[in-house]
Formats: C-alpha cells, structure tokens, sequence
C-alpha cells in the first residue's frame, strides 16, 4: 500500500465518528452576519453658479437682449451744435438707423437690431432691448410706439417692453396711423402689402389693393379716414435692359380707411426708367414727394407736380413738418430747407464726418418742437457703426 492509501484508512474511522455525531445531535447552523459596505464618500461639489435670469417676458413681450453691451447713455449721440447746426458724431451708434419717430419729449431711432429711446427731446438716448431688424417706428402717442419689420411689436410704457403683436403678410417698410384704433403697415415680399390693425396691434387685416406687383415703402395721410402709400410696382414698358422690367413709382389715396384706392398721377422721370417713391410728407402747403433720384411737390394732388430738389442720388429718407423739409440719400447726400423747399442747405452735417463717407441717409424726421434728426446706415469701415445726428429749432 502507498503512503496516500495508508492516510486514507487511517482517517476513515475518525471521519465516520465524526459524522455519527452530527447525526445523533445536528448543530444549528448560523447565518453570516450581513456585511453593509458603505460607498465611499463622494467629493465635495460646488453649489452651481446660477444661470443668468432669461430676458423678461410681459404678455408675450418679445424682450430680446441687446445686441452688445455699450455704455446704456450715448452721450456721442446728442452732442448740441452750435445755434442752427447738427451735433452728433459719425458713428456714435452701434448700428445703421431706418427710421426715427417721436412724440412730445420722446424719440425712438431704429434700425438692424436695435431701439434708441430718448425721453429728453433726443438730447440723451439709452439702448432699449427690445425686437431686432424693425426698420420703422411710429406711435400715437410717447407710450404707445410701433416698431415694424417682418412682424410688428407695441409697447405701452414707453419703451421699456415690446409685446409681439404677431406677423404681417411680408416685410414692413413703412407704419403709420390716425391713432391707436387705426394703424397702417405697409411693405412687401411676395406681393406689395397694405395690413391694418383697428385693435392697437392685436390682428391685422390685409387690404385689397390694384397693385399686384412691386414694393410699398411708406404709408401717411392727413387723417381720420385718408391715408397715402407710395411705393413702386413694374411700368408694363418694353426693358431695355435684360432681366430688370422698367418701374413706376406708385401713389395710393384712399379716403375710406382704405377698403377704395385711387391711383394718383405721379411725376415725369426723364432719369430713370426704374422709378420709385420711398416718402412722401403732407404739409399746409401740400405734398412732397421722393422719386428714385429727386424731390417733387404737388399742391393738388398729384395733378401737377414740380421739382424741387435734384438729389442725384437714390432718395431713401424724407422728412417735413411744416416748412422744413430734410430729403436725403445714397453718398451721403443730405439737402435741409426751413422755407418749404425755396431754398436748400447741402450736406448740413459734413463737418461732423472725420474722415470722408459715402454711408447713406436712410431716416429723417422732423419733431413738433422743431428738432431734426437724420439717420445714417453703418459706416464703410471698421464696425460698421450708425451715426445719428440731432439740429434744434
């Protein structure tokens, strides 16, 4: 036998004791202790820095934040000239400006992005959040303002908040009204368009108009019921040029609140078979006129008409409130007349340019206090920066 075989058969019978014991008295058999392993600690975590609080919205207020972060007062903006003379500066605001409005001490000037309000009688303006790339504002009175683009937004405290108002049936050139009860957009896209709002912005209805095809680019009138919208819509002529139809430029008058239009005569152009209007503006005297490259006047209605100014350049701003009269355009040209139109100043705000400039005018108002403000695009260098200028009486 081997030595494994021999350790075996001498502890069998100890291993058969053994099992004869358990038999006679089995042993309780115990259950291990439930072992709890604890997760180890977890590092220590910084409490989150809070998220910026998002831009504020009061009743569908559309209350995009500006587009960068200037000082909140344009000083730059509304340095006084001399008696009689422009102040401002090239470039003094962070974009172009289409269009200005205001109303007792209120001005707004807005354009690619952003609002300028000035509570002072446009002597200080603040940056005011709000909806971008509106071209043109208006309002019936210094709290309830219109800014207008491919949709339209109100506000009702001046400025502080613009509610969204829903859209409009193409791009807004133009806005104007009799008061809050009566409200005109005007512009294009598919189609040139006519909406009107009777419920201070809340629905806008699209007007039938004769004209199928072309732009609007402004909307006026002498109220309550007349209104004039100018634009420019395709002449039927033969083209000259291939691909680019001959235009005319397109005069409205309804005295109806729009549901009639009568088409008015318009002034002879010997300069362009593309003609348009981008303004037009009543005074006590009668109507002033833009054409694509000049200033025309009609005392009755289109009947007649008489030129005034030759631009010699695309006429894109017009202003007038009653003798004075601000007509600009493409290369800086800017012509300023106090006398309704017998005589005109150049370039009244060249001396303010540092450096020469070809940026276009694209907005002119005059206040019922008698200041005036004209609006320039960006500039043709560095940011391309806006300038806004400012005349008293």
């Amino acid at each position: 036998m081997n030595p494994i075989s021999r350790a075996r058969a001498a502890l069998a019978p100890a291993a058969l004791a053994l099992l004869a014991a358990c038999a006679d008295s089995p042993a309780p058999v115990s259950r291990p202790a439930e072992v709890v392993i604890a997760p180890p600690p977890m590092p220590a975590i910084a409490e989150p820095t809070p998220a910026p609080a998002p831009s504020e919205v009061v009743s569908a207020v559309v209350a995009a934040p500006p587009l960068e972060a200037p000082a909140p007062e344009l000083d730059a903006a509304i340095t006084p000239g001399s008696a009689g003379a422009f102040g401002g500066a090239a470039g003094n605001v962070p974009h172009g400006i289409s269009s200005i409005w205001g109303a007792g001490n209120s001005v707004f000037a807005v354009g690619s992005g952003m609002i300028l309000r000035s509570e002072d009688r446009g002597l200080h303006f603040h940056i005011v959040p709000g909806p971008g790339g509106s071209p043109a504002v208006w309002g019936p009175s210094a709290n309830e303002v219109y800014v207008a683009g491919d949709k339209v937004v109100r506000s009702t405290d001046g400025g502080a908040t613009w509610s969204d108002m829903g859209r409009l049936p193409g791009h807004a050139y133009g806005i104007w009204g009799t008061g809050p009860g009566d409200i005109y957009a005007v512009g294009g896209g598919e189609r040139p368009f006519v909406a009107r709002s009777i419920d201070h912005g809340t629905t806008w209805i699209e007007l039938t108009t004769p004209i199928a095809a072309g732009w609007f680019y402004g909307v006026t009138g002498t109220g309550p019921r007349e209104l004039l919208v100018v634009g420019t819509t395709p002449s039927g002529a033969p083209a000259t040029t291939p691909g680019l139809p001959p235009k005319s430029a397109v005069f409205l008058r309804s005295t109806d609140s729009g549901r009639h239009w009568t088409r008015l005569p318009t002034f002879q152009s010997t300069t362009t078979e593309f003609e348009e209007s981008r303004g037009a503006c009543f005074t006590p005297k009668g109507l002033f006129a833009a054409s694509s490259y000049a200033l025309h006047f009609t005392s009755n209605l289109g009947r007649t008409w008489k030129l005034v100014k030759a631009v010699n350049a695309e006429v894109l701003a017009l202003g007038c409130r009653g003798d004075e009269v601000l007509v600009g355009g493409r290369n800086r040209k800017l012509f300023a007349s106090r006398d309704g139109g017998a005589t005109w100043v150049e370039d009244p705000v060249g001396p303010l340019f540092a450096a020469p400039s070809f940026s276009s005018v694209q907005a002119a108002f005059v206040s019922e206090g008698g200041e005036a403000y004209v609006g320039f695009e960006g500039l043709y260098v560095g940011p391309r920066r806006g300038s806004l200028f400012r005349r008293s009486p």
